[in-house]
């Protein structure tokens, strides 16, 4: 069983899982990831949770590759979506999105966070 604080969530976290590779991700791909991260901070600025501190935090989990350089370049390159859009977000407000995304080791934690996960994706067009 995961006890979530001990991976730095709060008890009440609800996940999304990414079933596919790091490697695998697709730019259209990490387009889907960028708009689903945008539409948590969405509900969350709406939701006033940054004061009240009561809403149920969502966090897309990634299955690390062992490779950290690859776990990187992904980061990296989903900064950049948030960077290069439209849509004006401080830094302070970046580096909260990307907060939400963590990148857990596939082997320890797949069953566990596959079978709580409110939603599992799979890598589009290059599936599990």
């Amino acid at each position: 069983m995961i006890y979530y604080g001990e991976l730095g969530f709060p008890h009440n976290a609800k996940f999304a899982v990414i079933l596919g590779r790091v490697f695998k991700y697709h730019p259209d791909f990490e387009e889907i990831i960028v708009n689903l991260l945008v539409k948590l901070e969405d509900d969350y600025e709406l939701s006033f949770c940054h004061l009240k501190n009561s809403c149920t935090p969502y966090f897309i989990i990634i299955y690390a590759e062992k490779v950290f350089e690859l776990n990187q370049y992904f980061l990296n390159r989903i900064s950049e979506h948030l960077h290069r859009h439209s849509w004006n977000f401080t830094e302070i407000e970046i580096d909260r999105i990307l907060s939400r995304i963590r990148l857990l080791s596939y082997s320890k934690y797949y069953f566990e966070f596959s079978q709580f996960a409110e939603v599992a994706l799979d890598s589009y067009p290059y599936g599990g």
